[in-house]
């Protein structure tokens, strides 16, 4: 059953740029996690998958998937996205949110688009847009010390 994301949670994951943790299930059953970049497009979460992969492989076969996004910074704050991928072999549509995701997390890159198609057509990347089952959120880990009077 399909979840939506809370206004706390959406906010933790699209105000900063944070790298995810993606984990899929290989072929023999066994986990594997990888970064990857995604975004939120309203109650999804989209990724630019290469589809030759091992990670683009896994979700082809098998879309069950889960998503940690975590804070490097105390109160090391974290959510983990449980839910499921569908593979869209849309090259326009790879290429669009490539592009997006471009601009998020490489402010270096001087033409996104024209990075985007190239990424497209070297990788053979995949749009994933995974439905969200289950969220666990939790804003702080390991809470600042008491301060001393």
């Amino acid at each position: 059953m399909a979840e939506t994301f809370s206004a706390e949670v959406r906010h933790f994951l699209e105000a900063d740029v944070r790298i995810g943790k993606l984990a899929v299930v290989r072929k023999a059953g066994t986990p594997w996690v990888q970064p990857v970049w995604f975004a939120i497009d309203g109650d999804e979460i989209v990724f630019i998958i290469s589809k030759n992969s091992l990670m683009g492989r896994a979700v082809q076969r098998d879309g069950r998937v889960a998503l940690c996004v975590d804070d490097v910074e105390v109160p090391y704050a974290f959510a983990v996205v449980e839910g499921e991928i569908r593979t869209i072999p849309d090259d326009d549509e790879a290429i669009k949110w490539m592009t997006h995701l471009t601009k998020r997390y490489r402010d270096d890159v001087a033409h996104p688009e024209a990075h985007a198609a190239m990424l497209t057509r070297e990788y053979g990347t995949i749009l994933g847009r995974m439905t969200v089952d289950r969220v666990y959120f939790e804003p702080v880990v390991a809470p600042a010390p008491a301060q001393e009077s």
